[in-house]
């Protein structure tokens, strides 16, 4: 810089600049940012260290360069003074990562936070020192020389290229009935959860990070998955919460939580995502997958929207610049680069689906900015919460019907057999819906007529009803579902869900009976494990386009058997085994796979009838045993009104 402007800026600060890395403090805003003078070399996302009168030193993060000043976050609750010392650090801002970070809680920078974690995970901590424990504003490298580190905001966590990337391979299993039918997801996709406040959103995902535990004590870098949760703006009591969940679903020691809580400089709030995907990245980089949890990006965009007012910068900036770079860090490596994935869920306060199905329209209960919409336009596929349903306690609350159109890009990953059946299932759902809107309307025009089929029109409404009952989750948290991990527990649900006839006849609590029998009782059964090793081996088959088409071929032929229906007019397709996908160029490879989808139909219909019965043997009993209690009741109640007669 030239001298004139060095005595331009002391004349302008009351002090003398002439120093390119060194500055001074000269207004403090709302305990959030500073304006500092000097920093000629600064550059965004900077670190900047404050001296303290007591010798040890406060955290700045650059983010803004004026004409005559620099912009700077403060990132610790001690706040420095006007007139304090700035230096620009030698090093990048970076937190500690790795396995000792793991059950444990920090803020975005990796420091400690024991007041917000369980106190057998701090007994342990306190017994065997973290990279955590060594990490201080008194000391810039006390944890580099010995722990490993990644910078948290710099150009070296770029999102990866094309070229380091490949196409999904491999399915998140969720654990969530809903999310794993109609909303598959796939390792290294960014997820997005909307809904409004009250719609179950943190409890989903913290139950999708519960379900991810493994039987390994510490997870490698080879292990299933990792998980990382981030709190954003949170109360303290809000996080202690979600930590005192994870421990008590037996898998917070596989979780990193990463917290910036209400009472956190914005700066803090602000990193607190970067930091997350920064842990993840640690894992991804290793050939490890990893679910980085975002809750949520509308208290991350409000703490960006408090900065944006002292930078007097522009708030649309948190839609693509602020957004973008950090879900395009989600990614599934190439096989060059490790192999490894990195998943992204962030949840968002708002919808973005319209009044019609499976759209996507505005609303005001997006907010004035729109956050939710710009957020659908970055992520991969969107998730939807009805606050309606989780009013009525049916959790998780997604709305079924809603986004049919829209499917996930892991859908592909799906087994050939149930995306068979999702298929089918759509068009049925579809139908039916299509008749509870002309009922709704009948009923709102006060059209009284009994019209020709409106018995098969009840018949529909009906199905639908069960269908959803089978989809539902007891309590918030829906524990004991293991079946809808593997991919026999979704073939059965998906026929059980085909079996319009069968469904018509079941009343609403059988319906419930056999969804606990098929979540609870059949995962313990002695044949289960032979079932899922014959479906796994099916859905693993190199010719999956015949799988599917022989198991559709076996679905059809079961209804017309129990519809008594004669195969007549089916353009020359015999029976399953015979014609149709059958065909002699097929040879006795395609035979033998037909025989075999047949036959794995066949058990998983038998296990499924076996359950419907079942389930109607308990609901029998239960209505015995009601009726029992009751009339024991009234007995008793007559037996006491006669004896105060007596008397």
């Amino acid at each position: 810089m030239a001298p004139h402007a060095d005595l331009f800026l002391a004349e302008l600060f009351g002090g003398v600049v002439n120093k390119a890395r060194e500055g001074t403090l000269v207004q403090i805003h709302q305990s959030a940012l500073a304006r500092v003078s000097g920093l000629r070399e600064a550059k965004i996302h900077d670190l900047v260290h404050f001296s303290q009168p007591d010798g040890s030193f406060t955290q700045g993060l650059v983010v803004d360069l004026e004409q005559n000043t620099v912009a700077v976050a403060l990132l610790d609750k001690t706040m420095p003074v006007e007139g304090a010392h700035a230096i620009l650090a030698d090093t990048a801002l970076s937190m500690p990562v790795g396995p000792s970070l793991l059950g444990r809680v920090v803020d975005p920078l990796g420091r400690p936070l024991p007041d917000l974690e369980p106190a057998m995970a701090t007994k342990q901590v306190d017994s065997t020192e973290s990279p955590s424990d060594r990490t201080s504003t008194k000391s810039s490298s006390s944890s580099s020389a010995s722990f490993p580190s990644t910078p948290i905001m710099s150009s070296q966590h770029r999102a990866p290229g094309i070229m380091a990337r490949k196409p999904l391979c491999h399915r998140l299993r969720t654990g969530v009935k809903v999310l794993d039918v109609f909303h598959p997801l796939g390792h290294g996709q960014s997820v997005g959860l909307f809904g409004r406040p009250g719609s179950g959103k943190s409890t989903l995902a913290l139950q999708i990070i519960a379900n991810q535990n493994t039987a390994a004590p510490i997870p490698s870098p080879t292990a299933p998955l990792h998980c990382v949760y981030v709190a954003i703006g949170q109360e303290p009591r809000a996080v202690h919460e979600a930590v005192d969940e994870l421990t008590r679903r037996a898998c917070f020691q596989h979780v990193t939580v990463v917290a910036a809580t209400q009472d956190m400089p914005p700066g803090l709030r602000f990193l607190a995502p970067f930091a997350g995907c920064a842990q993840g990245e640690y894992w991804r980089d290793r050939g490890g997958r990893v679910l980085v949890v975002c809750d949520d990006l509308s208290r991350h965009a409000a703490a960006y929207s408090e900065m944006a007012k002292f930078m007097q910068k522009p708030e649309v900036e948190h839609g693509l610049a602020l957004h973008g770079p950090l879900l395009e860090r989600c990614a599934q490596m190439s096989d060059a680069k490790g192999g490894g994935a990195m998943t992204g869920l962030v949840v968002v306060e708002g919808e973005v689906t319209s009044g019609q199905e499976g759209g996507v329209g505005g609303g005001k209960e997006d907010g004035g900015h729109g956050l939710a919409h710009r957020i659908n336009s970055l992520v991969d596929h969107a998730i939807t919460l009805n606050v309606g349903l989780a009013q009525r306690r049916v959790f998780p609350a997604v709305d079924v019907t809603q986004q049919m159109n829209l499917p996930s890009a892991g859908a592909a990953l799906l087994p050939e057999p149930a995306k068979w059946c999702v298929q089918q299932l759509r068009m049925m759902w579809a139908e039916a819906l299509d008749k509870e809107a002309g009922a709704k309307l009948a009923e709102r025009l006060g059209i009284q007529a009994v019209e020709e089929g409106e018995e098969g029109k009840v018949e529909w409404l009906e199905y639908l009803k069960k269908v959803r009952l089978l989809f539902e989750q007891r309590g918030p948290s829906g524990e004991g579902a293991v079946l809808w991990t593997d991919e026999a527990g979704m073939v059965l649900l998906l026929m059980c869900c085909l079996q319009r006839q069968v469904l018509g006849h079941l009343d609403a609590g059988t319906v419930r009976a056999l969804e606990r029998i098929m979540a609870e009782e059949l995962p313990r059964a002695a044949g289960w494990r032979k079932l899922r090793r014959e479906v796994e081996a099916l859905t693993q088959h190199a010719d999956v386009r015949t799988v599917a088409e022989a198991f559709a071929e076996a679905h059809m032929t079961a209804q017309r058997r129990v519809k008594g229906v004669e195969r007549e007019g089916d353009g020359g397709r015999g029976e399953f085994g015979q014609g149709g996908v059958t065909s002699p160029s097929m040879g006795k490879e395609g035979l033998a796979l037909n025989e075999e989808v047949n036959r794995v139909y066949k058990r998983c219909s038998d296990v499924l009838a076996h359950a419907i019965n079942y389930a109607q043997k308990k609901q029998q009993i239960a209505k015995l045993t009601n009726s029992a209690d009751e009339a024991g009741d009234i007995a008793r109640s007559r037996s006491q009104t006669n004896v105060s007669r007596r008397r």
